[in-house]
């Protein structure tokens, strides 16, 4: 694997990442106390060459894995969790993992984005309106033990990276018995294939879907002087 150029650019990546972390970490700019004084890495340009892969469902397979019945419990959980996701603006597991009873206002979810809230003045906060076709779901996976959280998923890991990799199993489950096998399904797919129809097949501008998706957009500092709308959202998501 070392001889190939992508994982040669993959591996230095992550080390030119690795160092500067470091630097932070143990550097006190403020009084003078530099342990790394150079980092070697300044200079070094690594070309990219990691294939861009297309990680969206095509609407009539997305139909297909809504429509698709089980009598497999594992199998049915992820769904159910995929089909939540994708219903919520393609919003991410570790949020979904942490969301709260809190965090429902109405028929509204107001949550910060895992991801990004510690990296942005706003917090990353966004609210989404619950569209009605999710609402069963979301009854059905209701945490009813005393934690506060809103779904019963640690009920099937407790950490949050075998949650993902518990959900992708089943989907590639779902994936062959579809004989969905061009390209790989999972969790991560349902947020691709939001974005990809808001944009594709319903016209939605980038800025909109970027706004949706809780990205960073370039108009970030208008946003600061007015007052923040999400009922854009809640639109776009009942048309997708």
């Amino acid at each position: 694997k070392a001889n190939k150029p992508c994982s040669i650019s993959n591996y230095f990546y992550k080390l030119c990442k690795v160092y500067k972390v470091l630097m932070r970490e143990v550097n006190d700019y403020d009084n003078n106390i530099i342990v790394i004084p150079h980092n070697p890495f300044s200079l070094i340009s690594v070309p990219d060459n990691r294939k861009k892969i297309d990680k969206s469902i095509p609407v009539d397979v997305l139909r297909k894995i809504f429509n698709y019945e089980t009598t497999n419990k594992r199998v049915a959980f992820a769904l159910d969790v995929c089909k939540i996701s994708f219903c919520l603006v393609g919003i991410n597991l570790v949020d979904l993992y942490n969301l709260k009873k809190e965090n429902v206002k109405g028929d509204l979810i107001c949550y910060e984005r895992q991801k990004t809230k510690a990296k942005r003045k706003d917090n990353a906060y966004i609210e989404i309106k619950i569209p009605d076709i999710i609402k069963p779901i979301l009854e059905k996976h209701k945490c009813n033990d005393e934690s506060g959280l809103l779904l019963d998923l640690r009920e099937k890991r407790k950490e949050i990276n075998s949650l993902t990799a518990y959900i992708n199993h089943q989907l590639n489950i779902v994936s062959a018995n579809l004989h969905y096998e061009d390209r790989a399904l999972t969790f991560y797919s349902f947020r691709h294939s939001w974005a990809t129809i808001a944009a594709n097949d319903l016209k939605a501008g980038i800025e909109e879907v970027a706004f949706a998706l809780n990205h960073v957009s370039a108009h970030e500092i208008t946003k600061g002087y007015i007052k923040t709308d999400f009922s854009s959202i809640w639109d776009l998501n009942q048309r997708v």
